[in-house]
């Protein structure tokens, strides 16, 4: 058996093993934990937030900035 075919039978076995809804509930798990985080912060505090990716490349504020740039 060709070491192809090894990997993608365990990948069915293990896949078959699964709950059909272990995967929706980890999704649905994920996104509330970040609703959470996201609902819990003070966006007016410093830190909790990743820089701008265009911003930290260009140092020009894009449209969506507002929503997490702090202006001073």
């Amino acid at each position: 058996m060709a070491v192809d075919e090894r990997v993608e039978k365990t990948q069915q076995t293990l896949l078959g093993r699964l709950h059909p809804l272990v995967v929706p509930l980890a999704v649905g798990a994920g996104a509330l934990a970040a609703v959470t985080y996201v609902g819990n912060v003070d966006p007016h505090e410093g830190g909790h937030y990743p820089t701008c990716p265009s911003l930290l490349l260009t140092g020009f504020y894009c449209p969506g900035c507002g929503s997490l740039a702090r202006h001073s």
